[in-house]
């Protein structure tokens, strides 16, 4: 029999956080064994996460682990892992994230309440962690609760509303269906959302679910292994992807939604900043960075950043400003 949820986790070099994770999952995987299966992917890690998973998985039969000895992009391992997957509806999940206990039974609750739904989004918490077991200053991502679960018959409303924290792989369950049929798209320049645009675009005709209470926990470590190309991908890669959505007729004004949800002037100037901890790279980008941003106030924040500013005194700002969140003195 089929089963009806494939959770599938693309892993490299987190040893430390998967004990915790898997851990967190068995339980509720053993009560619904017939129903969901997990696949756990190694992308070639190059510490021990190979040696952990296979002792782990000889003592717990939960979840199936396959190990990949060649090495690729985030968005080549996660269509890699999905690749894997037979259930009816994929649940991507981040190697450092935890569900919460009774995850699994609430989303299949979900897709027996909403049969036609093609994406099922929900809310998290997120906090800040210096290590696997630490989590500080938790917050809630969406304080908003208009009720249990909302339906929309129309993706274009979904994605005014949701677009960016979709973005956030663990929190979208979706028709495998819909991402075979969204593989026929080339999402080659929505550099970091690679796994985002299949999914929009195979499931476009689908109706879109959102759940307002929390089903997870983001643990967000203070140093991101991937920071030095955040703007890369928030700068070009989500303008690209959202060009492409308003060429597929999902939406109707790609430039209104990005300026709205993803580039707003706090976000630019948050993100944007990041780019002084990598200037050698940046600096060929300054261009296309630039011609998605609406302004020649911007642009110059661009070359200022690109350029000009400290990548020291940019580590020492951050270092405060996490403090100061994880003491919960930052405002809201």
């Amino acid at each position: 029999m089929q089963k009806i949820i494939s959770i599938v986790l693309p892993t490299y070099n987190r040893v430390s956080y998967l004990a915790e994770t898997l851990g967190h999952f068995k339980e509720q995987l053993e009560r619904n064994i017939e129903l969901v299966e997990m696949i756990v992917c190694n992308n070639a890690s190059t510490d021990n996460t190979d040696s952990m998973l296979c002792d782990y998985n000889n003592s717990n039969s939960f979840f199936k682990y396959l190990n990949y000895e060649e090495h690729v992009a985030i968005g080549l391992s996660i269509k890699r892992a999905i690749s894997n997957a037979e259930g009816k509806y994929v649940l991507l999940w981040g190697d450092d994230d935890l569900p919460s206990p009774l995850m699994i039974d609430t989303l299949l609750f979900y897709i027996n309440k909403y049969p036609d739904a093609g994406l099922i989004h929900f809310n998290r918490l997120f906090g800040y962690s210096s290590d696997s077991k630490s989590l500080s200053s938790l917050r809630i991502q969406k304080i908003n609760y208009v009720c249990g679960s909302i339906k929309y018959n129309e993706l274009s409303e979904f994605i005014s509303t949701y677009f960016l924290d979709t973005s956030f792989l663990s929190s979208i369950l979706f028709l495998r269906d819909g991402w075979i049929k969204g593989s026929e798209i080339d999402p080659s320049k929505h550099y970091g959302y690679e796994f985002l645009s299949p999914i929009y675009y195979g499931l476009k005709e689908k109706a879109f679910v959102y759940i307002s209470y929390p089903l997870l926990i983001q643990r967000i470590p203070r140093d991101r292994s991937w920071i030095n190309r955040s703007p890369y991908y928030r700068f070009i890669g989500i303008p690209n992807l959202l060009n492409d959505i308003q060429k597929w007729g999902i939406i109707i004004s790609a430039k209104k939604l990005w300026m709205q949800e993803a580039n707003s002037l706090m976000s630019f100037l948050v993100v944007i900043s990041q780019t002084s901890l990598n200037k050698k790279f940046y600096r060929p980008l300054i261009q296309e960075i630039n011609s998605h941003q609406p302004t020649l106030f911007r642009k110059l924040i661009v070359f200022f950043f690109i350029y000009i500013f400290p990548s020291k005194l940019y580590i020492i700002i951050r270092k405060i400003f996490v403090a100061k969140k994880q003491r919960n003195k930052w405002p809201k």
